[in-house]
């Protein structure tokens, strides 16, 4: 069985280079990475459906495209509320705060998403009432929101947010108020506002 010989490379003496075939691959494999470096694909982070060679906005929704995406990860969100209770017609306070999946510690930033760093959409169980707010990031991590619940009852909230350098994020809690009953009346204070 004979063997095709390859060119051999001869330097100046005419002896063969031993050399060339790692020099050969090394050069070949770094053409390589340096045509897929040329190659990055701007990606929207909210539709990914979204792509370009270049640099720039979403022509949906505004957001800056970004140099591929890292896959999803989520991220822990912890919820608070003062007072703990949570009482309907009163002012309230939440609070949240958004861990690194990987370490535990707090988020401190995070990308503008239409114009803010972060969404919260309030939703009542039955539908009747619907809120969407914007807590404000403090410096110890936590955003926070002051705010009234319109009745006793169940409430979903979602909260939209992009960690810099995550992935868009969209963290759902329930919860519910106190003195919330299936069939209990709404609080005095509300009812006296109602239409």
């Amino acid at each position: 069985m004979s063997r095709t010989p390859t060119a051999p490379a001869e330097c100046e003496d005419n002896h063969v280079d031993p050399t060339l075939p790692r020099r050969l691959w090394i050069l070949v494999s770094a053409a390589g990475l340096l045509l897929r470096a040329q190659d990055i694909e701007f990606v929207c982070p909210m539709d990914r459906d979204v792509r370009s060679r270049f640099p720039g906005s979403c022509p949906r929704c505004g957001m800056k495209l970004v140099a591929g995406l890292p896959m999803p990860v989520e991220y822990p969100m912890d919820f608070r509320a003062d007072p703990p209770s949570l009482p309907a017609c009163r002012e309230v306070s939440l609070e949240f705060r958004v861990l690194d999946p990987g370490t535990g510690r707090p988020i401190t930033r995070f990308e503008i998403i239409h114009e803010k760093l972060f969404h919260l959409f309030l939703v009542s169980q039955d539908l009747e009432y619907f809120s969407h707010e914007h807590p404000v990031l403090g410096r110890d991590g936590w955003f926070r929101l002051k705010t009234q619940l319109p009745k006793p009852g169940v409430y979903r909230l979602l909260a939209d947010f992009d960690p810099t350098g995550g992935t868009p994020q969209l963290a759902a809690r329930t919860f519910s108020t106190a003195g919330w009953s299936a069939t209990g009346p709404r609080c005095s204070a509300c009812r006296r506002r109602s239409p």
